[in-house]
């Protein structure tokens, strides 16, 4: 096993789990330390942040990142799950409703909102998933969430399906949306399709599949598959540090302001801290000004 740091972009193909893909990946690279940032459904697509060795402490990092969609939706009825693999709910509507009506429907559906999510989701009851619950018949009810929908654009409206592409905030509930879009539609909806098309600056048109990541293993090229940690926080503002101060640093002491070759400014509350060698050592906060605390230590 290898200890390898930074992110590997993986475009996530439909029918396994987000645990699933990052143990295959393990596997390929033959890592010993690897974790996705973001779970995806199993029937769901797209972009799978998976950080390696040391990157895997990066997840709050991306906590707070919009998140970028491709859904495909279904009206005329409901199921359990809220998508196409659960038990039709009722009985199928035929699904009259007009291009204006779904339009404003959506737009009722931009800003913050309120959602419950769905019985079988991940989120955790008594320290299990509410899925494993909903799977015995016992269907939980959690407490409603606001999360922040920025925009939602129809792309295509053909019914019975309806395809839109959603900005939204960690957290959502895509899923939730479609099954209350198809409430409010009085028709009924579930999810039918999911695809994850951007977390933050990164996007799937950028990642790497299973079948690529091996091909290149097999071929000794996989480095270029793995993103370094400083690349993936380039937004962030950066400093560069004086050479008797890196010891003082990767044992977690303060950096204070005269300890500072040089600063670069960025976008964000966190700070990068560089040697002068131009290795990336830490992510720090500065603290009013006074000193930068590190908070996470890279380098060894």
């Amino acid at each position: 096993m290898k200890e390898i740091h930074g992110i590997v972009l993986l475009d996530k193909p439909e029918g396994i789990t987000s645990f699933k893909a990052v143990q295959k990946v393990k596997k390929i690279l033959k890592v010993k330390k690897a974790g996705h940032f973001g779970t995806l459904d199993p029937f769901s697509s797209g972009l799978l942040i998976i950080g390696l060795g040391k990157s895997t402490r990066l997840f709050n990092y991306f906590l707070r990142e919009r998140k970028l969609y491709y859904a495909k939706i279904r009206l005329g009825y409901s199921t359990d799950t809220y998508d196409r693999e659960g038990k039709k709910i009722g009985e199928e509507k035929e699904v009259k409703v007009s291009r204006e009506e779904v339009e404003k429907v959506l737009r009722d559906f931009e800003g913050e909102i309120t959602q419950i999510p769905p019985p079988f989701s991940s989120k955790k009851v008594h320290g299990k998933p509410s899925y494993l619950f909903a799977r015995k018949g016992e269907f939980l009810t959690h407490p409603p969430k606001t999360v922040h929908i920025y925009f939602i654009e129809l792309l295509k409206y053909e019914p019975p399906f309806l395809e839109i592409k959603v900005q939204c905030s960690s957290g959502t509930y895509l899923r939730t949306l479609a099954f209350d879009i198809g409430e409010r539609l009085k028709v009924g909806g579930h999810l039918w399709e999911l695809r994850r098309l951007k977390i933050g600056d990164l996007d799937v048109s950028s990642a790497v599949t299973l079948e690529k990541l091996m091909e290149d293993a097999e071929k000794g090229e996989v480095v270029k598959d793995i993103i370094p940690i400083e690349a993936v926080l380039c937004h962030y503002p950066k400093i560069i540090i004086k050479d008797e101060t890196v010891k003082k640093v990767l044992n977690g002491s303060p950096i204070k302001p005269s300890e500072v070759l040089r600063k670069f400014s960025g976008v964000g509350d966190s700070i990068r801290v560089f040697s002068p060698d131009g290795k990336f050592i830490a992510i720090a906060k500065d603290v009013n000004r006074r000193y930068f605390r590190p908070v996470l230590v890279f380098s060894d």
